[in-house]
């Protein structure tokens, strides 16, 4: 009986040692290079007006139901799993009017708002993403 205590407090010891370690190893990584972890707080926004062209790629592609069509206003990572096919991205007969000059952005990052009109009218803050040299909606 007496041996195993020893036996379970030594492994104790050990295992406290070894996430000591873990922890200092991490904590020292984070100091040598304090800019590679920056959180969403540290990020600003700026007044940014999405470009004509975006903003005419989005509104088309968001009241398309032309599911290829729709896929070119979506972030890449949204068309691999939109099932646009059987799901429009909007009720047919809507439209909607983008206020690109309202946007604003956070780094690659950016909000606008966007008045839907149609079966399911409301006023909506799109999220979108910009990929290379153009914004898509990611949301």
């Amino acid at each position: 009986m007496r041996r195993r205590v020893v036996l379970i407090s030594i492994a104790a010891v050990l295992v406290a040692a070894a996430v000591a370690a873990v922890i200092v190893v991490l904590v020292s990584r984070s100091n040598d290079n304090p800019t590679a972890d920056t959180s969403a707080a540290s990020v600003t926004a700026v007044p940014f007006t999405v470009p004509q062209a975006d903003a005419g790629v989005l509104e088309a592609g968001l009241v398309s139901s032309d599911p290829a069509v729709e896929a070119k206003a979506l972030a890449s990572i949204l068309q691999a799993t939109a099932n646009l096919a059987n799901e429009p991205l909007l009720p047919a007969g809507s439209s909607i009017k983008i206020d690109a000059g309202n946007a604003l952005r956070y780094g690659d990052l950016a909000s606008v708002p966007a008045t839907v009109s149609g079966p399911r009218p409301g006023n909506f803050l799109l999220l979108l993403t910009k990929e290379g040299e153009s914004w898509f909606n990611a949301t």
